[in-house]
């Protein structure tokens, strides 16, 4: 039985794929030997010329199907005995590529994984090809009769041992069972590589779904091999049931959080955002703990989702409240944003503390969790700041908590927010101050201010909407993704925006109408724009259902069709029935 069609694209194929550039790297150019005889190439693979002539006289030799007896025999021998370690892999690719035809070289291919491979195993980034590696991917290739030499490679402790499985396994899936047999029992192994390569095994094997391993089975192996004694194993067993993300498993990653190990930390802390904060409530002692890990990335993690759990958190506000004075900027955000969704009014006087004296590029989410909590005892410290500070970063959020704290302040946050937005102050500051006012009070608010901007970001200059991005994230609520692309960026605002944003309707036809010369992410970007805006792009977009290029017809009509308007409708029907006829 042969490994059956669509095998999994794996390590052992970017080695193929590797193996083969560097062939290819360095030759004079790949010869034309069609029409050459077997005795010629095999004269060739023994000749003392360069190691990729002698590569390429392999290739040509795999093809020699008439004369397959002497060309396997010509390979064997540059495979065991060649000085070059591209010809030895070169002919054990080739070997392989001969399948079952080319069993008689197993043989030897054992005795070649024997030897020493004298390059060390690579990483896949890497263009050095690994010899043992290649012969067992031969070794696959040859199918049912392969499978003894295969179960002696699986039993051995060389560093492929665990390819060995894979190939059994792609050969005849009904080995599956003896197959993992044998990995679990290298997690007892006395090598701590063995042991961690036997994780990624048993996963690889999982993956290529042959035969479906049960869940469960997987989480008792991997639980298991957490508690080995070196973190190399652990971080494997980690990273495993990371992707089994079973709730069950919160347990473990608790466990995970106090570990010894940096990467195991993280990835433990990962899993328990991936599952989810309603399961993750019983971590809330261990996250707790993780706001005082030495990693910046951990405690930052541990105050997010603190903060998504809300108030089931509030045990953790005395230690947010701690990590306010944090010495990095993005972990001092986090805390604030957890303390404000939180909602516990016991924050307050650690955020006012961090409001007077934190780091200033933290203070809008400070304000903004102030705002939120709306706490009376913070006025008066944010009264302060717009009696005393000449800052707009600093008195537009200070003017938004107040109003929040406090709508009779109404007058007093307007005023300060329209002073911020007048053409002498910066463009970030005049947004920031214009959408501010729109929470505050609509009837001054100056969507022109906004608008500009996303003109800029629509004409590609990104100094511009690369800063005026994350204000507009911040105050619709939205995901955006920042992908560099000001483009992108500035349709992505306009899409959560919507409708208010109409007036970039014209702009954002032409670009869609453009869509075969742009990526097809800002494609993307911008038809969301149009469909968010709604009905008053479908008169912009009727025009282009005549366009010449009917992929643009075709694209049009489906948007009309989410856009969804009776107009809209109309329009399609009209379409399509031009288009049947």
């Amino acid at each position: 039985m042969d490994k059956p069609n669509g095998c999994r694209f794996s390590h052992i194929h970017v080695i193929i794929f590797l193996i083969s550039c560097l062939i290819l790297s360095g030759c004079e150019g790949r010869p034309d030997w069609s029409d050459k005889d077997v005795n010629f190439l095999i004269t060739q693979l023994k000749s003392n010329q360069s190691y990729d002539k002698r590569s390429w006289a392999a290739v040509w030799l795999g093809k020699k199907i008439e004369a397959r007896d002497q060309a396997i025999l010509a390979l064997t021998q540059a495979l065991l005995n060649d000085e070059y370690r591209e010809v030895r892999v070169a002919a054990a690719h080739v070997l392989g590529n001969m399948k079952p035809p080319a069993v008689s070289a197993i043989p030897a291919l054992m005795e070649a994984l024997q030897r020493e491979d004298t390059g060390r195993v690579v990483p896949l980034a890497s263009e050095e090809p690994n010899l043992h590696r290649e012969v067992v991917r031969a070794l696959g290739d040859m199918g049912t009769e392969a499978i003894p030499a295969l179960i002696q490679v699986l039993h051995s402790d060389l560093k492929i041992w665990s390819d060995a499985g894979v190939e059994i396994c792609q050969i005849d899936p009904s080995m599956q069972d003896t197959v993992i047999k044998a990995i679990v029992e290298k997690l007892s192994h006395e090598d701590r590589y063995i042991r961690s390569s036997a994780i990624y095994a048993l996963q690889e094997i999982d993956e290529l779904s042959l035969q479906e391993i049960d869940d469960a089975f997987l989480i008792s192996v991997f639980t298991r091999a957490f508690n080995d004694p070196h973190a190399r194993v652990r971080q494997g067993a980690i990273y495993a049931l990371q992707k089994i993300n079973d709730v069950s498993l919160v347990p473990v990653f608790i466990k995970a959080l106090s570990d010894p190990d940096r990467n195991i930390r993280k990835s433990a802390i990962d899993a328990l955002e991936e599952i989810g904060p309603a399961a993750a409530k019983a971590a809330v002692p261990a996250l707790t703990n993780a706001l005082k890990d030495t990693s910046g990335y951990i405690r930052e993690r541990a105050a997010i989702l603190l903060g998504q759990m809300g108030p089931e958190a509030e045990s953790a506000v005395p230690a947010l409240g701690d990590l306010l004075a944090d010495s990095e900027l993005a972990v001092v955000k986090s805390a604030a944003d957890a303390l404000r969704k939180i909602g516990d009014a016991s924050a307050t006087s650690a955020l006012i503390q961090a409001w007077e004296n934190g780091p200033r590029d933290a203070r809008p989410a400070v304000a903004q969790a102030l705002g939120e909590i709306a706490d009376p005892a913070a006025v008066p410290s944010l009264l302060q700041t717009l009696r005393e500070s000449e800052h707009p970063d600093l008195r537009i959020p200070a003017a938004l908590a107040l109003y929040q704290i406090d709508p009779s302040k109404q007058a007093v946050a307007t005023l300060t927010l329209i002073d911020a937005s007048t053409p002498d102050k910066r463009i970030l500051d005049r947004i920031d101050a214009a959408l501010a006012l729109y929470q505050v009070d609509t009837s001054k608010f100056d969507f022109e201010i906004v608008m500009d901007v996303l003109r800029t970001g629509l004409s590609s200059q990104p100094e511009y909407s690369s800063r005026f991005i994350p204000v507009v994230r911040s105050h619709t609520q939205d995901a955006l993704v920042l992908d560099g692309d000001p483009r992108r960026q500035a349709a992505l605002a306009i899409a959560a925006i919507g409708a208010p944003a109409k007036e970039m309707v014209p702009v954002l036809v032409k670009m869609y109408r453009n869509h075969h010369r742009q990526p097809a992410a800002l494609n993307r970007a911008v038809e969301d724009a149009l469909a968010n805006i709604g009905a008053p792009s479908v008169s912009a977009l009727i025009p282009a259902l005549e366009d010449e290029n009917y992929m643009t017809r075709d694209k049009v009509s489906n948007l009309l069709k989410r856009i969804g308007t009776p107009e809209a409708l109309r329009a399609v029907e009209a379409y399509e029935q031009r288009k049947n006829n």
